[in-house]
C-alpha cells in the first residue's frame, strides 16, 4: 500500500508498521495580514530587520529572506545560512521552501557584511541572480537585497541593481 492510500490515524499507524518517513511542513502566521509590517522601500526594510542581526552584526554573516505577499505585506522572516567572517552559505533549496510554504510571491534577500564594508561583492551579486531565477520558476519576485552593517546599509534595488532581479 501507499501512504495516500491511508486516511487519519490510519495514516499514523500505516506509518508505524510500513515505517515510511514522513515529511512534515508547517508555517505558523502572526495574526490578520493587515496588521502585518507594509514593506514598500528599503529603510523600512533595514528597519524592520535589522533588530535579527543585531547581536552578530560584526562577528558572522548570516543570510536571512523576509517574505512578502503580492501587497508587500510580511508573512514572516527566515534565516536560511550562518557562516564566517567573510562569507555565507544561502541554499537555493532552503529560499525556495520557505517562499512556497508561506504563500509568498515577493522576497527580500537580506546578509549582513562584518567586515563593515557596504560594497557588495561580486559572489554577492552572483547569489542575488541564483536566487532571483530559481524564484522566478515558481512566479517569485526578489524585489531586493540588502546588505546591513552596524553604519548602514547597501539596497541592490536603490543602487541600479534591480537587473539582477
Amino acid at each position: 500500500m501507499y501512504p495516500s492510500e491511508f486516511a487519519g490515524s490510519d495514516y499514523q499507524v500505516a506509518a508505524q508498521q510500513y515505517a515510511f518517513p514522513t515529511v512534515k511542513l508547517s508555517y505558523t502566521f502572526g495574526g490578520p495580514i493587515t496588521e502585518q509590517p507594509l514593506l514598500l522601500n528599503s529603510q523600512l526594510i533595514r528597519e524592520f530587520i535589522e533588530p535579527v542581526f543585531d547581536d552578530f552584526m560584526e562577528h558572522y554573516e548570516e543570510f536571512h529572506i523576509i517574505l512578502l505577499n503580492h501587497g508587500f505585506r510580511v508573512l514572516g522572516h527566515c534565516p536560511i545560512g550562518k557562516g564566517g567572517l567573510n562569507s555565507c552559505v544561502a541554499d537555493a533549496r532552503l529560499v525556495l521552501q520557505a517562499a512556497i510554504l508561506s504563500n509568498a510571491s515577493k522576497v527580500v534577500l537580506v546578509h549582513n557584511h562584518p567586515s563593515g564594508s557596504l560594497r557588495p561583492s561580486e559572489p554577492d551579486r552572483n547569489l542575488t541572480r541564483n536566487l532571483s531565477q530559481a524564484l522566478q520558476l515558481v512566479n517569485i519576485k526578489v524585489i531586493d537585497h540588502l546588505i546591513l552593517t552596524r553604519d548602514g546599509y547597501y539596497s541592490f534595488a536603490d543602487n541600479g541593481e534591480p537587473s539582477l532581479f
